[in-house]
């Protein structure tokens, strides 16, 4: 499966190949239940780690993208919820610290970049998935720009193929992978950040 996907910007008929050939291991990787889990520790761990930075989300296909955002988002919000709500009961010594924090949450912004393949708009709607939004902000927004700004609140992005090798941002401090990966791809791939997350619910 990882040689498969090695070099994977998949169209629609590789896409269907991958899922053809290995229709187990795919949906071990794709089903809702684990892309929920996986949500859930991304945000975890990025508003429990002490650095304040950016992070990029590596999905095994464009539709798992857009599903483990919409995950994380999901999450997000309750993270968000329940740090006001710490905030309301901290210590007055500590409210500065919690407060910059909860600003920087506030305000980080996220976004799917990946490329763009033939009806995907209905392809991804079939799939309950709304690719419309994500494509309006890939076309409008230079987001390659603001990911690279560590100063812009786009901070965290989900990507399966664009943006992983050859691309160098330095304020990008986490990587989190959800996809097999090998050799040199791997390799490169995990250059790019100080710091990488595994991610590894298969159950």
């Amino acid at each position: 499966m990882a040689s498969i996907i090695e070099d994977a910007d998949l169209d629609d008929d590789q896409q269907a190949k991958l899922e053809r050939d290995f229709k187990r291991e795919y949906q071990l990787i794709t089903r809702d239940e684990r892309l929920e889990r996986i949500g859930e520790d991304i945000v975890a761990h990025y508003m429990g780690r002490g650095l304040l930075a950016k992070a990029m989300v590596i999905s095994i296909d464009k539709a798992t993208a857009v599903r483990t955002f919409d995950k994380v988002q999901k999450h997000w919000t309750v993270a968000v919820a329940g740090l006001c709500k710490e905030l309301a009961a901290a210590d007055p010594a500590n409210k500065p610290e919690l407060e910059r924090r909860l600003r920087f949450f506030e305000e980080t912004d996220m976004a799917v970049v990946v490329s763009q393949s033939q009806n995907e708009i209905e392809e991804f709607k079939k799939k309950g998935l709304d690719m419309a939004t994500h494509r309006h902000r890939m076309v409008k927004e230079d987001l390659e720009t603001k990911f690279k700004d560590p100063d812009d609140p786009l901070r965290i992005v989900f990507v399966c193929a664009m943006w992983i090798t050859g691309f160098d941002v330095p304020s990008c401090s986490t990587m989190y992978l959800d996809k097999p990966m090998k050799n040199h791809t791997l390799m490169q791939t995990v250059a790019r950040a100080n710091r990488v997350f595994r991610t590894s619910r298969t159950g």
